[in-house]
């Protein structure tokens, strides 16, 4: 299934944008302004991505990504674009966790 994208024009072009690797993902409450930066999963049947942890060099969570937002915002802190995500943590064996953040552009 692909993942809904979003359309918009910045700087009067236009730009398209979907979840995909390599993009940087901001989770809200892990208290940092660091992104950490989507990688394919290698079970695509379980998730599409895998979203590494900050904290723990050798965790990297499964993950859906779904864009949430209906704008790209510029965030106070740096040039580039970001749009909201809800983030879906796929659950081994309990449900999954869904909580929101933040993806470049």
């Amino acid at each position: 299934m692909q993942a809904k994208s979003i359309k918009f024009r910045w700087r009067d072009e236009p730009v398209e944008v979907r979840p995909e690797a390599g993009r940087g993902i901001l989770v809200d409450g892990w208290g940092t302004h660091c992104a950490s930066y989507l990688e394919p999963c290698e079970l695509p049947e379980l998730a599409p991505f895998r979203l590494p942890s900050l904290r723990y060099s050798n965790v990297k969570f499964a993950c859906r990504i779904e864009i949430s937002g209906r704008v790209a915002q510029k965030r106070p802190y740096d040039d580039r674009l970001w749009v909201r995500v809800r983030i879906v943590f796929v659950g081994d064996g309990e449900p999954d966790q869904i909580c929101a953040g933040w993806m470049t552009v």
